[in-house]
C-alpha cells in the first residue's frame, strides 16, 4: 500500500489522489518518473490536485524511500480514466537556468552546484533547498550563460565521477525537495545479495557500450597549437584485448591540465571495458529487502546462467523501477568494484 499526497507549487498539501499507480521509477544521477491514472469521475475533485507543476509524494509501506516530484505534461484523457505523469524532484533542476553570465574561478564542483541552486532562489524559488554538499576533489574555472541547472549538474557528475539526488520529504503539510551533492552516493553491503532463483525471478545480461581506451582530453583555446592544454589517457590492457580505439574530448572552459587529466581519467574508467548491465526482477524477500538498499548502493549479484562464466560479482543500483500491480522491482545494475 502507499499514499499518494499533492501540494500546490509551493508544496503545500493539499490532499491525497485515489489513483492507479502503474509504476515508480528511481534514477540515478537523473529524473525519476511516476505514471498513474485517475477515475475521470473524479475529476471535479481532482482538479486542483492534478496541475501541472503540482508536488507531489508517494509514501510506500514496504520498505521502498518516499518517490518526489511534481507533476507534468503529458497528460492523457481517456474513456473513464486520466493518465498522468510525474518526475522526481531533480526535475526542478531542469526547469531553471543560471544567470546571463555567472563565473567560477577555483571553485570545487560541490560549491558551483550549492551557488547555481542558491542564486536560482534569489532570482525565485525553485522548490529546492540545498542539503548535503562535498566540496572536495579537484577546482574549476567555469562561466554559465543561461545554463539550465540539469545539465550544469550532470557537467560536475562527469567532471568529479560524483553524484547528486533529491529527496522529498513531508514537514508540516508542505512537501520538501532538498538537493544533494555527494562524492559518491550509496553504500557498500556486505550482507546483502540478488540471487537467481530466490529474490531474482527474471534477469537479462546486456553487454554493451562504446570501447574507447586513449582518450586525448583538450582543454580551452582558439587554435590547436602547443599552447593548447590538452592530456591523454590510455589503458594498454584494453588496447591488447580489443584494438586501439582512440576518443577526443573538448572542453572549451578547463585551462587546467590536471583537471583535463581527471577528466580523462573518469571517462576512460567508463569506456576501457564494454558495460556489462543486468536487469533484474526482484522480490520484496531475504535475501535483499527493498528497505535494505537504495539506488547508489552495491552489493552481491549472483546469476549463474548468464555470461560465458555465469555472472558473479559486485553490482551498483542504477535505477530502480517499482511495480505496484506486481509488488515487484525491476532494478539495473552495472557492474562495480
Amino acid at each position: 500500500m502507499f499514499s499518494f499526497v499533492v501540494g500546490d507549487t509551493t508544496g503545500r498539501a493539499l490532499g491525497t489522489l485515489d489513483a492507479l499507480v502503474e509504476q515508480v521509477v528511481w534514477r540515478k544521477n537523473g529524473v525519476g518518473q511516476v505514471t498513474a491514472r485517475v477515475p475521470r469521475r473524479d475529476v471535479a475533485k481532482y482538479g486542483d490536485l492534478l496541475r501541472f507543476g503540482a508536488a507531489a509524494l508517494l509514501q510506500f509501506d514496504n520498505g521502498l524511500p518516499d518517490w518526489g516530484g511534481i507533476l507534468d505534461t503529458p497528460r492523457q484523457w481517456e474513456d473513464g480514466t486520466i493518465s498522468i505523469n510525474g518526475y522526481s524532484g531533480e526535475r526542478l533542476l531542469a526547469l531553471r537556468q543560471t544567470g546571463r553570465s555567472e563565473v567560477y574561478m577555483g571553485a570545487s564542483a560541490g560549491k558551483i552546484f550549492r551557488d547555481v541552486i542558491v542564486n536560482a532562489n534569489n532570482t525565485a524559488p525553485t522548490g529546492l533547498e540545498v542539503g548535503s554538499v562535498w566540496y572536495g576533489g579537484e577546482l574549476y574555472d567555469q562561466d554559465y550563460h543561461y545554463k539550465e541547472l540539469l545539465a550544469v549538474a550532470n557537467e560536475l557528475v562527469e567532471f568529479t565521477g560524483g553524484d547528486f539526488f533529491v529527496t522529498p520529504s513531508l514537514v508540516n503539510g508542505r512537501i520538501t525537495f532538498t538537493a544533494h551533492f555527494a562524492q559518491r552516493r550509496g553504500r557498500d553491503h556486505t550482507n546483502l545479495s540478488l540471487v537467481d532463483g530466490r529474490n531474482v525471478t527474471k534477469a537479462s545480461l546486456n553487454e554493451q557500450g562504446t570501447i574507447i581506451n586513449l582518450w586525448h582530453v583538450a582543454g580551452s583555446g582558439n587554435t590547436w597549437g602547443a599552447s593548447r592544454p590538452v592530456a591523454d589517457r590510455s589503458n594498454l590492457s584494453s588496447m591488447g584485448q580489443y584494438r586501439r580505439r582512440e576518443g577526443s574530448s573538448i572542453n572549451s572552459s578547463v585551462s587546467s591540465t590536471a583537471v583535463l587529466g581527471a577528466l580523462g581519467d573518469q571517462l576512460l574508467a567508463g569506456s576501457a571495458e564494454p558495460v556489462r548491465a543486468l536487469t533484474l526482477e526482484v522480490l520484496n524477500s531475504f535475501p535483499a529487502r527493498f528497505s535494505e538498499y537504495d539506488v547508489g548502493d552495491s552489493l552481491e549479484a549472483y546469476v549463474p546462467r548468464f555470461g560465458f562464466d555465469g555472472f558473479t560479482g559486485r553490482v551498483q543500483v542504477f535505477g530502480r523501477e517499482y511495480m505496484p500491480q506486481a509488488g515487484v522491482c525491476n532494478l539495473l545494475v552495472g557492474e562495480t568494484e
